[in-house]
């Protein structure tokens, strides 16, 4: 998305900082939980195709349909290869086809996959929490309300009753220049806030 920004940006708005993410495989994620328990997922699913296909195909008088039995173990032999590693495979393939852009209102996040192009658009006035995470690269962590209806947080009031809170969390991975990326969507947060502030006081 480095050109053509017609029909996306409101009058007056420009560009600040544009760039992609490291595309690497962070092999470190292999180590994570899930992907512990894709291992031990993926061997439960072996076993399981192994002893139908032996107790099927071993026989060799399976009636029918029942010599495709062991196969349905396949779904969840897949299942478990992904949560093994291939999730993380996944994740840095999305990488090499991801751009991140913020400019002076909005924090774009566009991707094309070869399968389709994506594009969502974040309101940095819009946005509720915002942090900075790991070192170079780094990610951004941004979380922006949204209506009702969708995961919510439950926040105490100082009367000690609640109240739910509805956000979105979007992730700006593995930024080679992840801190001048959070400084300046700060920055701009600051920005518009004072531009609120005296529209309000006018």
């Amino acid at each position: 998305m480095s050109g053509g920004w017609d029909g996306f940006l409101d009058e007056g708005e420009h560009v600040l900082w544009q760039g992609r993410p490291d595309p690497g495989i962070e092999w470190r994620q292999m180590l994570s939980p899930t992907s512990l328990f894709g291992v031990v997922f993926t061997a439960f699913s072996l076993f399981w195709m192994g002893a139908a296909a032996a107790m099927i195909w071993g026989t060799g008088d399976a009636p029918g349909i029942f010599v495709l039995f062991p196969l349905f173990g396949l779904p969840f032999l897949l299942i478990g290869l992904f949560m093994m590693g291939g999730n993380v495979v996944w994740a840095a393939y999305l990488r090499r086809s991801t751009i991140y852009s913020v400019t002076t209102r909005q924090v774009f996040i566009a991707r094309d996959t070869g399968a389709g192009r994506t594009l969502e658009a974040i309101r940095i006035a819009n946005i509720t929490d915002i942090a900075l995470e790991g070192g170079d690269p780094g990610t951004v962590r941004i979380d922006v309300a949204r209506p009702l209806g969708f995961r919510t947080e439950k926040i105490d009031g100082p009367d000690g009753m609640g109240m739910a809170r509805s956000k979105r969390s979007f992730r700006l991975a593995r930024l080679p220049e992840a801190a001048r990326v959070f400084s300046l969507i700060r920055d701009q947060q600051r920005a518009l806030a004072e531009a609120a502030a005296r529209e309000g006081g006018a």
